[in-house]
């Protein structure tokens, strides 16, 4: 469809008042019906049909444009605290996936798969798919999955793509899946992945250069949200700071200390130590908890010692990370999970071992407890996360400055434009978890490999 026109256009075929179609064709001085035309007169009138027809190309354009900066907010439902789903289109299928910003390839639960109590997707049964054949092998940490490539139209919202490489799960040995009932994962990384197919991502293959992504908190299993080309979440936004991509192949950022903030206490944050020298932080919407490497895991040790029965929760410390030129804290509702054990609760760390190093320093891997704290806007065109607060229904409200506000960092604060910022969210209390969901990133349990190609 095209742009409407403003009256007084001659010419309502598109383009611009002014410009192209939008404007009255050449009238000639003196002329008249009877008379031949020159060649001058023929030299107008074939600019002016030039002219025209890249007015309505760039109408076009526009309306391609316009229409992927619309933007799509998308729910994800809550899966025990440990996953997120959301839905979208293959071909003519419904299916539910996990949208994970620490891979690439979009693998979806197959007929092809005999041995798979969840056979979502039958290429059979699509018009619009493509046969590619080639089989591989994807080892992600939690399991590994066969699959055949091919190619179908995908679909999210209205936003959509008709030749999406997809590979159809032949096998696979993730058991969190079946339980979950997830039908496929989505990669989201910020480039093509490592390797020769060099298959364009999903995000690519939909024009969209920047999407966010945020999680609440909460005992009701409270939805999370990803917003493809969020309008909310350009680089012309206050509300938010951004950090340098360094990663390649991950969302990863350059991770400079990382100090404890005792509660209730005026005392600035004790240094740790760590990360002194760098190290490479990976936010990572597929991964349940936060990983750490076991070296530094013992001096984590030392400033957090949760107590089984949750008793000295309140009294734990605060944990700021120096990203970029920037602090973020996670109190302890971000690390500290509840789980049940003989039917007792129990609190635990949530934070994991991940033993890689990489070419800017040893890597951590912030997941969710992260985009619980932060609304986080993933921008592959700049190649930065510009991070803001995460507000009361996943709106992005103010970053602020832990290491300059005063007192303990769970309170009301101001921010200069008289706007009120609460940092508290909703629930300040240990995350109820179901451990045996938890995801970690694919290539996390690689274990022949210490070092990653960040």
């Amino acid at each position: 469809s095209r742009v409407p026109f403003a009256s007084g256009d001659a010419f309502p075929v598109g383009g611009s008042r002014g410009r192209g179609c939008g404007r009255s064709a050449p009238s000639f001085p003196g002329s008249r019906k009877t008379e031949r035309p020159t060649m001058a007169m023929a030299k107008q009138l074939v600019l002016w049909l030039a002219l025209c027809l890249q007015g309505d190309a760039a109408v076009l354009r526009a309306h391609k444009k316009l229409q992927v900066h619309q933007g799509h907010r998308q729910a994800l439902d809550n899966f025990n605290n440990m996953q997120y789903h959301g839905h979208f289109q293959v071909g003519p299928t419904s299916v539910k996936g996990i949208f994970d910003t620490g891979s690439f390839d979009l693998l979806v639960m197959s007929t092809r798969c005999t041995s798979c109590s969840n056979q979502a997707y039958d290429h059979a049964s699509s018009s619009t798919y493509r046969e590619e054949g080639t089989m591989v092998r994807h080892v992600f940490g939690s399991g590994s999955i066969v699959s055949m490539r091919g190619y179908e139209k995908v679909s999210v919202g209205e936003l959509s793509t008709s030749n999406q490489t997809i590979w159809e799960i032949m096998e696979h040995h993730i058991p969190a899946l079946d339980v979950a009932g997830v039908d496929a994962i989505v990669g989201m990384g910020p480039g093509y992945g490592p390797g020769e197919m060099r298959d364009a991502t999903l995000v690519m293959s939909l024009n969209v250069d920047h999407f966010s992504f945020c999680v609440q908190r909460g005992a009701a299993n409270l939805p999370g949200y990803l917003y493809w080309q969020d309008p909310r979440g350009g680089a012309d936004n206050s509300d938010f700071v951004s950090l340098p991509v360094v990663g390649r192949n991950h969302w990863a950022v350059r991770l400079g200390s990382v100090s404890f903030k005792r509660s209730g206490t005026s005392a600035p944050a004790e240094s740790s130590g760590l990360c002194e020298s760098g190290c490479g932080a990976i936010v990572d919407s597929g991964t349940s908890l936060i990983l750490v490497p076991s070296a530094q895991i013992k001096v984590l040790a030392k400033y957090i010692q949760i107590q089984r029965d949750c008793s000295n929760f309140h009294s734990l410390p605060t944990i700021h990370l120096s990203m970029g030129d920037h602090m973020f804290a996670l109190p302890p509702r971000a690390y500290v999970i509840k789980t049940q054990t003989d039917g007792q609760d129990t609190c635990q760390s949530g934070i994991s071992n991940l033993d890689k190093t990489s070419r800017v320093g040893p890597v951590w891997v912030l997941g969710l407890p992260f985009l619980r704290e932060y609304y986080t806007v993933f921008d592959r065109s700049a190649m930065q996360l510009r991070v803001a607060t995460a507000g009361s229904g996943c709106n992005p409200t103010p970053y602020v400055n832990p290491s300059t506000s005063a007192g303990k960092y769970n309170m009301t604060l101001a921010d200069p434009r008289g706007l009120t910022v609460n940092t508290t969210h909703t629930v300040d209390g240990p995350l109820s978890v179901d451990m045996r969901f938890a995801t970690i990133p694919i290539w996390a349990q690689n274990n022949t490999e210490a070092s990653l190609d960040i």
